[in-house]
């Protein structure tokens, strides 16, 4: 399952965990996007229309590197997390639904197929679950944590 996180100190909370798995030795690194903070284009990549050339997005750039070991990430690192920080919106996570059933593959609209590998996970950081779809819900292990569990900062 993708993990979906809604609680108070989500940053706090993903940062704490790669920080247990770097101390055991299980080196961890993660990225965080906010998907609403750029357009679809932006975050997947796009097709140019005059062209025809492809130029990727920020997921696509991430997700490729990552899996294949490229762009500072390496099969030492055990964990490489893609923390999807921003409210899940049918504008944005339609694209994903391939990655999180069971195939595990960004498609692109260029037809290039990049493999969520072992040691990839996307995370879901959300406040709410308002606008997600039962598709994405029912793919996604949810954990929530009550505001009086970790108290305020």
């Amino acid at each position: 399952p993708i993990p979906c996180v809604p609680w108070q100190s989500q940053t706090s909370g993903h940062r704490t965990l790669a920080g247990a798995y770097n101390h055991m030795g299980q080196k961890c690194v993660h990225e965080i996007v906010n998907p609403k903070a750029v357009r679809n284009r932006e975050l997947y990549g796009w097709l140019s229309a005059s062209t025809g050339d492809w130029f990727d997005g920020i997921l696509s750039t991430l997700m490729r590197n990552m899996s294949r070991n490229e762009g500072g990430y390496t099969e030492k690192h055990l964990w490489k997390w893609i923390i999807m920080d921003g409210d899940i919106d049918p504008e944005w996570i339609e694209s994903l639904n391939t990655v999180v059933d069971d195939n595990k593959v960004l498609t692109l609209v260029s037809n290039e197929r990049i493999p969520l590998s072992e040691s990839m996970r996307l995370i879901f950081e959300v406040a709410h679950l308002e606008n997600a779809t039962p598709a994405t819900v029912s793919r996604a292990g949810i954990l929530n944590i009550n505001l009086s569990d970790v108290g305020t900062h």
